[in-house]
Protein backbone atom coordinates (compact mmCIF):
# COMPACT_ATOMS: atom_id res chain seq x y z
CA UNK A 1 0.00 0.00 0.00
CA UNK A 2 2.92 2.29 0.69
CA UNK A 3 3.75 2.49 -3.03
CA UNK A 4 0.20 3.64 -3.79
CA UNK A 5 0.37 6.38 -1.18
CA UNK A 6 3.61 8.32 -1.60
CA UNK A 7 4.53 10.74 1.16
CA UNK A 8 2.42 13.87 0.75
CA UNK A 9 -0.88 15.54 1.61
CA UNK A 10 -3.11 13.19 -0.41
CA UNK A 11 -1.55 10.12 1.20
CA UNK A 12 -1.84 11.66 4.64
CA UNK A 13 -5.55 12.37 4.19
CA UNK A 14 -6.15 8.77 3.16
CA UNK A 15 -4.17 7.63 6.18
CA UNK A 16 -6.16 9.93 8.45
CA UNK A 17 -9.47 8.54 7.22
CA UNK A 18 -8.32 4.97 7.35
CA UNK A 19 -6.88 5.18 10.86
CA UNK A 20 -9.21 7.54 12.68
CA UNK A 21 -12.44 7.75 10.71
CA UNK A 22 -12.46 4.01 9.95
CA UNK A 23 -14.26 4.49 6.65
CA UNK A 24 -12.55 1.93 4.42
CA UNK A 25 -13.86 -1.64 4.32
CA UNK A 26 -12.15 -3.16 1.28
CA UNK A 27 -8.58 -3.99 0.39
CA UNK A 28 -8.38 -1.16 -2.12
CA UNK A 29 -9.48 2.44 -1.98
CA UNK A 30 -10.43 2.67 -5.64
CA UNK A 31 -11.72 6.09 -6.68
CA UNK A 32 -13.55 6.87 -3.43
CA UNK A 33 -13.47 10.58 -2.65
CA UNK A 34 -11.62 11.55 0.51
CA UNK A 35 -14.16 12.99 2.94
CA UNK A 36 -12.52 15.31 5.42
CA UNK A 37 -13.47 18.66 6.91
CA UNK A 38 -12.50 21.56 4.61
CA UNK A 39 -10.33 23.22 7.26
CA UNK A 40 -8.49 19.95 7.90
CA UNK A 41 -7.72 19.64 4.20
CA UNK A 42 -6.46 23.24 4.09
CA UNK A 43 -4.22 22.61 7.10
CA UNK A 44 -2.79 19.49 5.51
CA UNK A 45 -1.80 21.05 2.18
CA UNK A 46 -0.36 24.12 3.88
CA UNK A 47 1.69 22.06 6.34
CA UNK A 48 3.11 19.76 3.68
CA UNK A 49 4.03 22.76 1.52
CA UNK A 50 5.89 24.24 4.48
CA UNK A 51 7.50 20.89 5.19
CA UNK A 52 8.89 20.80 1.66
CA UNK A 53 10.35 24.28 2.21
CA UNK A 54 11.52 23.46 5.76
CA UNK A 55 9.47 26.37 7.01
CA UNK A 56 8.32 26.07 10.66
CA UNK A 57 4.55 26.29 11.05
CA UNK A 58 2.26 27.68 13.73
CA UNK A 59 -1.33 26.44 13.65
CA UNK A 60 -3.61 28.56 15.85
CA UNK A 61 -7.19 27.39 15.88
CA UNK A 62 -10.32 27.37 18.00
CA UNK A 63 -10.75 24.66 20.58
CA UNK A 64 -12.46 21.58 19.22
CA UNK A 65 -11.30 21.83 15.59
CA UNK A 66 -8.89 18.88 15.74
CA UNK A 67 -5.43 20.40 16.16
CA UNK A 68 -4.16 17.59 18.39
CA UNK A 69 -5.69 14.97 16.13
CA UNK A 70 -3.84 16.43 13.16
CA UNK A 71 -0.52 16.67 15.01
CA UNK A 72 -0.61 13.13 16.39
CA UNK A 73 -1.76 11.54 13.15
CA UNK A 74 0.92 13.44 11.22
CA UNK A 75 3.57 12.13 13.61
CA UNK A 76 2.40 8.53 13.06
CA UNK A 77 2.23 8.97 9.27
CA UNK A 78 5.71 10.47 9.18
CA UNK A 79 7.15 7.55 11.14
CA UNK A 80 5.39 5.05 8.91
CA UNK A 81 7.28 6.47 5.93
CA UNK A 82 10.50 7.01 7.83
CA UNK A 83 10.76 4.56 10.77
CA UNK A 84 14.51 5.04 11.02
CA UNK A 85 13.86 8.69 11.92
CA UNK A 86 12.66 10.05 15.24
CA UNK A 87 10.08 12.52 16.51
CA UNK A 88 9.68 14.64 19.64
CA UNK A 89 6.25 15.74 20.86
CA UNK A 90 6.22 18.48 23.51
CA UNK A 91 3.19 19.39 25.65
CA UNK A 92 2.36 21.62 28.62
CA UNK A 93 2.52 18.95 31.33
CA UNK A 94 3.51 15.35 31.92
CA UNK A 95 -0.04 13.98 32.11
CA UNK A 96 -0.85 15.34 28.67
CA UNK A 97 2.48 14.07 27.33
CA UNK A 98 1.62 10.55 28.47
CA UNK A 99 -1.86 10.83 26.96
CA UNK A 100 -0.36 11.95 23.66
CA UNK A 101 2.08 9.04 23.76
CA UNK A 102 -0.76 6.57 24.38
CA UNK A 103 -2.70 7.98 21.44
CA UNK A 104 0.31 7.79 19.13
CA UNK A 105 1.27 4.30 20.23
CA UNK A 106 -2.35 3.25 19.88
CA UNK A 107 -2.44 4.30 16.24
CA UNK A 108 0.66 2.27 15.45
CA UNK A 109 -0.45 -0.57 17.69
CA UNK A 110 -3.80 -0.91 15.88
CA UNK A 111 -2.23 -3.56 13.69
CA UNK A 112 -4.96 -4.28 11.09
CA UNK A 113 -5.36 -0.63 10.13
CA UNK A 114 -1.72 0.31 10.57
CA UNK A 115 -0.54 -2.70 8.58
CA UNK A 116 -2.87 -1.75 5.73
CA UNK A 117 -0.67 1.29 5.15
CA UNK A 118 2.70 0.26 6.59
CA UNK A 119 2.79 -3.55 6.73
CA UNK A 120 6.48 -3.84 7.60
CA UNK A 121 6.79 -1.06 10.21
CA UNK A 122 6.26 -2.57 13.66
CA UNK A 123 7.02 -1.78 17.30
CA UNK A 124 10.50 -2.75 18.46
CA UNK A 125 9.25 -4.16 21.76
CA UNK A 126 12.60 -5.71 22.59
CA UNK A 127 14.16 -2.28 22.77
CA UNK A 128 11.30 -0.16 24.22
CA UNK A 129 7.61 0.34 23.61
CA UNK A 130 5.95 2.53 26.23
CA UNK A 131 4.79 6.05 27.00
CA UNK A 132 8.24 7.08 28.26
CA UNK A 133 9.99 6.04 25.04
CA UNK A 134 9.24 3.83 22.04
CA UNK A 135 11.21 2.37 19.14
CA UNK A 136 10.08 1.17 15.71
CA UNK A 137 11.71 -1.30 13.34
CA UNK A 138 11.13 -2.92 9.96
CA UNK A 139 10.39 -6.64 9.94
CA UNK A 140 11.21 -7.16 6.26
CA UNK A 141 14.97 -7.12 6.87
CA UNK A 142 17.34 -8.81 9.33
CA UNK A 143 17.39 -7.00 12.67
CA UNK A 144 21.17 -6.55 12.52
CA UNK A 145 20.85 -4.64 9.24
CA UNK A 146 18.04 -2.54 10.69
CA UNK A 147 20.17 -1.59 13.68
CA UNK A 148 22.92 -0.54 11.30
CA UNK A 149 20.45 1.75 9.51
CA UNK A 150 19.36 3.33 12.78
CA UNK A 151 22.89 3.66 14.03
CA UNK A 152 23.97 4.17 17.61
CA UNK A 153 21.79 7.19 18.35
CA UNK A 154 20.34 7.57 21.86
CA UNK A 155 17.04 9.17 20.82
CA UNK A 156 14.11 6.74 20.69
CA UNK A 157 11.83 6.77 17.65
CA UNK A 158 9.04 8.36 19.71
CA UNK A 159 9.48 10.67 22.69
CA UNK A 160 6.62 12.65 24.28
CA UNK A 161 7.45 15.03 27.12
CA UNK A 162 6.41 18.25 28.79
CA UNK A 163 8.47 21.40 28.42
CA UNK A 164 9.40 21.20 32.09
CA UNK A 165 10.81 17.66 31.86
CA UNK A 166 14.33 16.69 30.95
CA UNK A 167 14.66 16.86 27.15
CA UNK A 168 18.21 18.15 27.17
CA UNK A 169 20.26 15.88 24.95
CA UNK A 170 17.32 14.99 22.69
CA UNK A 171 18.05 15.54 18.98
CA UNK A 172 15.06 14.38 16.88
CA UNK A 173 15.75 13.64 13.23
CA UNK A 174 12.40 13.97 11.50
CA UNK A 175 9.67 15.98 13.22
CA UNK A 176 9.01 18.09 16.31
CA UNK A 177 5.41 18.72 17.33
CA UNK A 178 4.66 21.23 20.09
CA UNK A 179 1.00 20.81 20.98
CA UNK A 180 -0.87 23.23 23.27
CA UNK A 181 2.23 24.16 25.24
CA UNK A 182 0.34 26.95 27.02
CA UNK A 183 -2.03 26.39 29.93
CA UNK A 184 -3.60 28.76 32.46
CA UNK A 185 -0.62 28.55 34.78
CA UNK A 186 2.23 29.22 32.36
CA UNK A 187 0.24 31.79 30.40
CA UNK A 188 -0.82 34.02 33.31
CA UNK A 189 1.86 33.50 35.91
CA UNK A 190 4.73 35.87 35.17
CA UNK A 191 7.24 33.43 36.62
CA UNK A 192 5.95 30.41 34.70
CA UNK A 193 5.61 32.41 31.48
CA UNK A 194 9.23 33.51 31.80
CA UNK A 195 10.25 29.91 32.45
CA UNK A 196 8.36 28.70 29.38
CA UNK A 197 9.88 31.37 27.16
CA UNK A 198 13.34 30.52 28.43
CA UNK A 199 12.70 26.91 27.42
CA UNK A 200 11.39 27.87 23.96
CA UNK A 201 14.16 30.29 23.11
CA UNK A 202 17.06 28.39 24.67
CA UNK A 203 16.83 24.71 25.60
CA UNK A 204 14.34 23.84 22.86
CA UNK A 205 16.54 25.40 20.18
CA UNK A 206 19.42 23.11 21.10
CA UNK A 207 17.26 20.02 20.60
CA UNK A 208 16.79 21.00 16.95
CA UNK A 209 20.52 20.69 16.29
CA UNK A 210 22.08 19.13 14.28
CA UNK A 211 19.24 17.62 12.24
CA UNK A 212 16.81 20.58 12.21
CA UNK A 213 13.59 18.58 11.87
CA UNK A 214 10.35 20.12 10.69
CA UNK A 215 8.59 22.13 13.43
CA UNK A 216 4.82 22.15 13.87
CA UNK A 217 3.31 24.16 16.72
CA UNK A 218 -0.40 23.90 17.46
CA UNK A 219 -2.51 25.73 20.04
CA UNK A 220 -5.15 28.27 20.95
CA UNK A 221 -3.86 31.77 21.80
CA UNK A 222 -4.00 33.16 25.32
CA UNK A 223 -2.86 36.78 25.20
CA UNK A 224 -0.70 39.27 23.34
CA UNK A 225 2.50 38.26 25.14
CA UNK A 226 2.27 34.49 24.84
CA UNK A 227 4.80 32.22 23.13
CA UNK A 228 2.74 32.04 19.96
CA UNK A 229 3.16 35.78 19.40
CA UNK A 230 6.93 35.34 19.70
CA UNK A 231 6.83 32.64 17.02
CA UNK A 232 4.82 34.86 14.67
CA UNK A 233 7.40 37.60 15.09
CA UNK A 234 10.14 35.07 14.36
CA UNK A 235 8.59 34.34 10.96
CA UNK A 236 6.74 31.08 11.54
CA UNK A 237 4.05 30.52 8.95
CA UNK A 238 0.76 31.24 10.72
CA UNK A 239 -2.36 29.22 9.96
CA UNK A 240 -5.31 30.81 11.76
CA UNK A 241 -8.68 29.05 11.92
CA UNK A 242 -11.51 30.37 14.11
CA UNK A 243 -14.70 28.46 14.88
CA UNK A 244 -16.80 30.74 12.66
CA UNK A 245 -16.25 33.41 10.02
CA UNK A 246 -18.10 36.25 8.33
CA UNK A 247 -18.82 36.64 4.61
CA UNK A 248 -15.22 37.77 4.03
CA UNK A 249 -13.75 34.78 5.84
CA UNK A 250 -12.71 36.75 8.91
CA UNK A 251 -13.26 35.53 12.50
CA UNK A 252 -16.77 36.56 13.58
CA UNK A 253 -19.75 35.55 15.65
CA UNK A 254 -22.54 35.38 14.65
CA UNK A 255 -21.04 33.81 11.58
CA UNK A 256 -20.73 30.67 9.51
CA UNK A 257 -19.17 27.65 11.28
CA UNK A 258 -16.01 26.42 9.58
CA UNK A 259 -16.85 22.84 10.58
CA UNK A 260 -20.64 22.44 10.72
CA UNK A 261 -20.44 18.70 11.34
CA UNK A 262 -17.91 18.72 14.17
CA UNK A 263 -18.50 22.15 15.72
CA UNK A 264 -22.00 23.20 14.63
CA UNK A 265 -23.71 26.54 15.05
CA UNK A 266 -25.72 25.30 18.04
CA UNK A 267 -22.59 24.34 19.95
CA UNK A 268 -20.84 27.62 19.17
CA UNK A 269 -23.90 29.57 20.31
CA UNK A 270 -23.98 27.53 23.51
CA UNK A 271 -20.37 28.40 24.27
CA UNK A 272 -20.99 32.08 23.60
CA UNK A 273 -24.06 32.12 25.84
CA UNK A 274 -22.20 30.33 28.62
CA UNK A 275 -19.27 32.76 28.66
CA UNK A 276 -19.32 34.50 32.08
CA UNK A 277 -17.34 37.43 30.66
CA UNK A 278 -19.95 38.42 28.09
CA UNK A 279 -17.96 37.06 25.16
CA UNK A 280 -14.37 37.96 25.97
CA UNK A 281 -13.20 34.41 26.74
CA UNK A 282 -15.29 33.20 23.81
CA UNK A 283 -13.39 35.60 21.54
CA UNK A 284 -10.12 34.11 22.73
CA UNK A 285 -10.97 30.42 22.61
CA UNK A 286 -13.36 30.31 19.65
CA UNK A 287 -12.32 33.26 17.48
CA UNK A 288 -8.60 33.29 18.43
CA UNK A 289 -8.93 37.01 19.21
CA UNK A 290 -6.80 38.18 22.13
CA UNK A 291 -6.66 41.88 21.34
CA UNK A 292 -7.18 44.18 24.30
CA UNK A 293 -9.52 46.47 22.38
CA UNK A 294 -12.57 44.28 22.86
CA UNK A 295 -15.38 45.27 25.23
CA UNK A 296 -14.91 42.39 27.63
CA UNK A 297 -11.86 43.79 29.39
CA UNK A 298 -11.76 45.27 32.89
CA UNK A 299 -10.35 48.79 32.49
CA UNK A 300 -9.89 50.87 35.64
CA UNK A 301 -8.75 54.27 36.79
CA UNK A 302 -5.88 54.82 39.19
CA UNK A 303 -6.16 57.16 42.17
CA UNK A 304 -3.09 59.03 43.47
CA UNK A 305 -2.24 57.39 46.78
CA UNK A 306 -0.76 60.62 48.12
CA UNK A 307 -4.22 62.20 48.02
CA UNK A 308 -5.89 59.50 50.13
CA UNK A 309 -6.75 60.87 53.55
CA UNK A 310 -5.79 58.76 56.53
CA UNK A 311 -9.04 59.69 58.27
CA UNK A 312 -11.23 58.68 55.35
CA UNK A 313 -13.61 55.83 56.24
CA UNK A 314 -12.32 52.32 55.57
CA UNK A 315 -14.14 49.09 54.80
CA UNK A 316 -12.57 45.67 54.35
CA UNK A 317 -13.28 42.39 52.57
CA UNK A 318 -11.71 39.06 53.53
CA UNK A 319 -11.27 36.07 51.24
CA UNK A 320 -10.29 33.30 53.65
CA UNK A 321 -8.04 30.28 53.08
CA UNK A 322 -5.87 28.69 55.74
CA UNK A 323 -2.71 26.57 55.88
CA UNK A 324 -2.18 23.92 58.56
CA UNK A 325 0.88 25.51 60.10
CA UNK A 326 2.94 28.64 59.85
CA UNK A 327 5.30 28.65 56.88
CA UNK A 328 3.49 25.81 55.11
CA UNK A 329 3.45 27.52 51.76
CA UNK A 330 2.35 25.49 48.79
CA UNK A 331 2.30 26.35 45.11
CA UNK A 332 -1.26 25.15 44.58
CA UNK A 333 -2.81 26.49 47.79
CA UNK A 334 -5.02 29.55 47.90
CA UNK A 335 -4.19 32.72 49.83
CA UNK A 336 -6.07 34.74 52.40
CA UNK A 337 -6.53 38.27 51.12
CA UNK A 338 -7.76 41.36 52.99
CA UNK A 339 -8.74 44.53 51.17
CA UNK A 340 -8.60 48.11 52.46
CA UNK A 341 -11.38 50.07 50.76
CA UNK A 342 -12.18 53.75 51.20
CA UNK A 343 -14.40 56.51 49.84
CA UNK A 344 -13.42 59.97 48.78
CA UNK A 345 -15.47 62.90 50.18
CA UNK A 346 -17.22 62.91 46.79
CA UNK A 347 -18.37 59.32 47.28
CA UNK A 348 -16.00 57.54 44.86
CA UNK A 349 -14.71 54.15 45.99
CA UNK A 350 -10.97 53.51 46.11
CA UNK A 351 -8.99 50.34 46.74
CA UNK A 352 -6.40 51.98 48.95
CA UNK A 353 -4.43 48.83 49.77
CA UNK A 354 -4.51 45.42 51.38
CA UNK A 355 -2.45 42.35 52.15
CA UNK A 356 -2.44 38.65 51.35
CA UNK A 357 -0.56 35.54 52.35
CA UNK A 358 -0.71 31.84 53.01
CA UNK A 359 -1.59 32.10 56.70
CA UNK A 360 -2.85 29.87 59.47
CA UNK A 361 -6.23 30.73 61.05
CA UNK A 362 -4.39 32.46 63.88
CA UNK A 363 -2.32 34.56 61.48
CA UNK A 364 -5.45 35.47 59.53
CA UNK A 365 -7.18 36.57 62.72
CA UNK A 366 -4.18 38.72 63.63
CA UNK A 367 -4.23 40.31 60.15
CA UNK A 368 -7.96 41.07 60.50
CA UNK A 369 -7.44 42.71 63.89
CA UNK A 370 -4.48 44.63 62.47
CA UNK A 371 -6.68 45.96 59.68
CA UNK A 372 -9.52 46.95 62.01
CA UNK A 373 -7.21 48.74 64.44
CA UNK A 374 -5.02 50.41 61.83
CA UNK A 375 -7.51 52.97 60.61
CA UNK A 376 -9.16 55.49 62.97
CA UNK A 377 -12.35 55.58 60.91
CA UNK A 378 -12.79 51.87 60.27
CA UNK A 379 -16.35 50.83 59.45
CA UNK A 380 -17.04 47.13 58.83
CA UNK A 381 -15.24 44.00 57.62
CA UNK A 382 -16.92 41.39 55.39
CA UNK A 383 -15.75 37.77 55.62
CA UNK A 384 -16.85 35.31 52.93
CA UNK A 385 -18.54 32.44 54.76
CA UNK A 386 -18.68 29.99 51.88
CA UNK A 387 -16.91 26.69 52.62
CA UNK A 388 -14.27 26.88 55.38
CA UNK A 389 -15.04 30.55 55.89
CA UNK A 390 -18.32 29.66 57.65
CA UNK A 391 -16.64 27.68 60.43
CA UNK A 392 -13.91 30.31 60.75
CA UNK A 393 -16.55 33.05 61.11
CA UNK A 394 -18.45 31.12 63.78
CA UNK A 395 -15.24 30.47 65.69
CA UNK A 396 -14.24 34.13 65.71
CA UNK A 397 -17.68 35.37 66.71
CA UNK A 398 -17.93 32.89 69.58
CA UNK A 399 -14.59 33.62 71.22
CA UNK A 400 -13.27 36.96 70.04
CA UNK A 401 -15.18 40.14 70.85
CA UNK A 402 -12.36 42.33 69.57
CA UNK A 403 -13.45 41.92 65.94
CA UNK A 404 -16.55 44.00 66.55
CA UNK A 405 -16.98 45.06 62.94
CA UNK A 406 -17.18 41.62 61.33
CA UNK A 407 -19.95 40.78 58.86
CA UNK A 408 -20.78 37.45 57.19
CA UNK A 409 -20.75 37.54 53.36
CA UNK A 410 -22.64 34.89 51.44
CA UNK A 411 -21.40 34.18 47.90
CA UNK A 412 -24.67 32.95 46.41
CA UNK A 413 -24.70 30.94 43.20
CA UNK A 414 -22.45 33.02 40.96
CA UNK A 415 -18.92 31.87 40.20
CA UNK A 416 -15.97 34.10 41.02
CA UNK A 417 -15.50 35.24 37.45
CA UNK A 418 -19.22 36.00 37.10
CA UNK A 419 -19.22 38.07 40.28
CA UNK A 420 -16.18 40.04 39.24
CA UNK A 421 -17.34 40.64 35.68
CA UNK A 422 -21.01 41.42 36.25
CA UNK A 423 -20.86 43.23 39.61
CA UNK A 424 -17.39 44.71 40.05
CA UNK A 425 -16.16 45.42 36.52
CA UNK A 426 -18.88 47.99 35.64
CA UNK A 427 -17.82 50.16 38.60
CA UNK A 428 -14.16 49.89 37.62
CA UNK A 429 -15.01 50.92 34.08
CA UNK A 430 -17.09 53.97 35.00
CA UNK A 431 -14.74 55.18 37.73
CA UNK A 432 -17.08 54.74 40.70
CA UNK A 433 -14.40 52.37 41.99
CA UNK A 434 -10.72 53.16 41.45
CA UNK A 435 -7.44 51.51 42.45
CA UNK A 436 -4.64 53.31 44.23
CA UNK A 437 -1.45 53.80 42.20
CA UNK A 438 0.75 52.89 45.18
CA UNK A 439 3.38 50.24 44.44
CA UNK A 440 2.53 47.33 46.75
CA UNK A 441 2.25 43.61 46.08
CA UNK A 442 -1.49 43.65 46.81
CA UNK A 443 -2.25 46.58 44.53
CA UNK A 444 0.01 45.26 41.77
CA UNK A 445 -1.90 41.97 41.84
CA UNK A 446 -5.22 43.83 41.52
CA UNK A 447 -4.04 46.02 38.67
CA UNK A 448 -2.44 43.09 36.81
CA UNK A 449 -5.64 41.05 37.06
CA UNK A 450 -7.73 43.89 35.64
CA UNK A 451 -5.31 44.62 32.82
CA UNK A 452 -5.21 40.98 31.72
CA UNK A 453 -8.88 40.17 32.08
CA UNK A 454 -10.44 38.05 30.58
CA UNK A 455 -7.09 36.30 30.18
CA UNK A 456 -7.39 35.35 33.80
CA UNK A 457 -4.54 33.78 35.77
CA UNK A 458 -4.31 30.22 36.96
CA UNK A 459 -7.03 29.34 39.48
CA UNK A 460 -4.45 29.09 42.28
CA UNK A 461 -2.96 32.51 41.62
CA UNK A 462 -3.17 34.98 44.52
CA UNK A 463 -4.72 37.47 42.07
CA UNK A 464 -8.05 35.65 42.38
CA UNK A 465 -8.02 35.97 46.17
CA UNK A 466 -7.06 39.63 45.99
CA UNK A 467 -9.92 40.39 43.61
CA UNK A 468 -12.39 38.43 45.75
CA UNK A 469 -11.38 40.44 48.81
CA UNK A 470 -11.95 43.66 46.83
CA UNK A 471 -15.35 42.37 45.77
CA UNK A 472 -16.42 41.74 49.38
CA UNK A 473 -14.97 45.05 50.50
CA UNK A 474 -16.99 46.79 47.79
CA UNK A 475 -20.16 45.01 48.89
CA UNK A 476 -19.54 46.01 52.51
CA UNK A 477 -18.85 49.62 51.55
CA UNK A 478 -22.18 49.81 49.74
CA UNK A 479 -24.22 48.23 52.51
CA UNK A 480 -25.07 45.11 50.51
CA UNK A 481 -24.43 42.62 53.33
CA UNK A 482 -26.19 41.48 56.50
CA UNK A 483 -26.05 43.48 59.71
CA UNK A 484 -23.06 43.00 62.05
CA UNK A 485 -23.37 40.29 64.67
CA UNK A 486 -25.21 41.70 67.67
CA UNK A 487 -22.67 42.06 70.44
CA UNK A 488 -23.43 45.64 71.30
CA UNK A 489 -20.78 47.06 68.98
CA UNK A 490 -20.37 47.82 65.32
CA UNK A 491 -21.30 50.95 63.40
CA UNK A 492 -24.66 52.50 63.92
CA UNK A 493 -27.07 52.31 61.02
CA UNK A 494 -27.12 56.00 60.08
CA UNK A 495 -23.71 57.01 61.36
CA UNK A 496 -21.81 59.44 59.10
CA UNK A 497 -18.54 57.72 58.16
CA UNK A 498 -16.84 61.08 57.54
CA UNK A 499 -17.46 62.45 61.03
CA UNK A 500 -13.90 61.76 62.17
CA UNK A 501 -12.50 63.91 59.42
CA UNK A 502 -13.81 67.06 61.07
CA UNK A 503 -12.62 65.95 64.48
CA UNK A 504 -9.12 65.27 63.22
CA UNK A 505 -8.54 68.78 61.93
Amino acid sequence: MQDLLPFGPAGFLEFYLGILEKLFTTDEFGDREVEVAPHFREWTYRIFANMAQKKPTLLKAARGLGKTTLATTLAAYTLGHNPEGSILLVTSDEDWARDAARLLLGIIGDQPRWKYFFPHVVPDTDRAWGVEAAWLKRDDMPYEIWRQKVGDRMDPTIKCASYSSRIRGMHPHTLVVVDDIHNDENAFSDRELARLKEFVHAEFRYTLQPHYPFELWTGTPFHEEDVYVDLERAGYDLILTPASVDAEGKPAWPGTPVWPRGLPEEEIAKRFKGDPTGGAIFNREMLCDVTTTQGGQMPFQEYPHGQIGFAWPVWSGVDFASVPEAGARMKNRSHTAISHMTKTPNGQGVVRGGEFGQWTQGQTEEAMLRTQNRFPNFQVMALEVTGKGELFFETIVSRNDKLSTLLPAQAGFKSKIQRLYSELAPHLRNGSLMISDEDTAYLRAARDFCRRFPNVPHQNSAMWDVMDSIYWGWKAMNGELLSPHSNGSGPKKHENPFKLMGASR
